[in-house]
């Protein structure tokens, strides 16, 4: 009797007397991932457990990971530039002119 699992595509091997189906993970792209993808990934294995699974099962886990890192970067840079740029004069509110 053939399996839904083997309908679409899946096998099993034995082990004992157990029937194993023969998983594999997808390919997952290297990433190098820097400090606010670390922090991200140790938010999620700590808080969003589902998630983590749910991104590591689906090999998304890396790019996730470097896609954070990329946005926290450049929000840096875009604050720092922000920092630089000199502000308008303003003029005081209450002249004194004695």
């Amino acid at each position: 009797m053939e399996t839904f699992f083997e309908r679409y595509g899946g096998s099993y091997r034995w082990e004992g007397e157990y029937r194993i189906p023969n998983l594999t993970l997808p390919d997952e792209p290297e990433y190098e991932i820097g400090i606010w993808g670390q922090r991200r990934l140790d938010y999620l294995k700590k808080h969003r457990k589902g998630f983590y699974a749910v991104l590591c099962t689906s090999g998304k886990s890396a790019e996730h990971l470097h896609e954070i890192d990329v946005a926290a970067i450049r929000r840096r840079i875009e604050a720092n530039r922000h920092k630089r740029e000199p502000t308008p004069h303003v003029a005081p509110l209450y002249h004194s002119e004695y």
